[in-house]
């Protein structure tokens, strides 16, 4: 990336949702829900050193808690469920 000068960018935590929904085969409005949560989240906290795949499977969890386990969201996203349920604490205080 140095030689062709460009920057790295890394993928929002919004753009792993629809991934997760589908694998999941959740609703349009849980997708929907949980980007606007996410977007919130992002936008009062500081996510830097995060992974985005684990803040979207928290969002995603907590808007469809009662379908989904922390192991089967960790799973889908590639992250641990400790990270899960880190990131859903964070989310839930942020939201307060």
């Amino acid at each position: 990336q140095r030689d062709l000068d460009q920057e790295y960018e890394t993928a929002s935590p919004t753009s792993h949702i629809p991934f997760i929904c589908e694998d999941q085969n959740l609703a349009d409005e849980i997708e929907n829900k949980a980007v606007h949560l996410v977007e919130q989240y992002v936008s009062n906290s500081q996510i830097s050193g995060k992974n985005p795949a684990g803040i979207a499977g928290a969002g995603v969890y907590l808007i469809a808690s009662g379908d989904l386990t922390q192991r089967g969201v960790a799973d889908v996203v590639g992250v641990t469920k400790e990270t899960i349920r880190v990131r859903v604490n964070e989310i839930r205080e942020s939201s307060l």
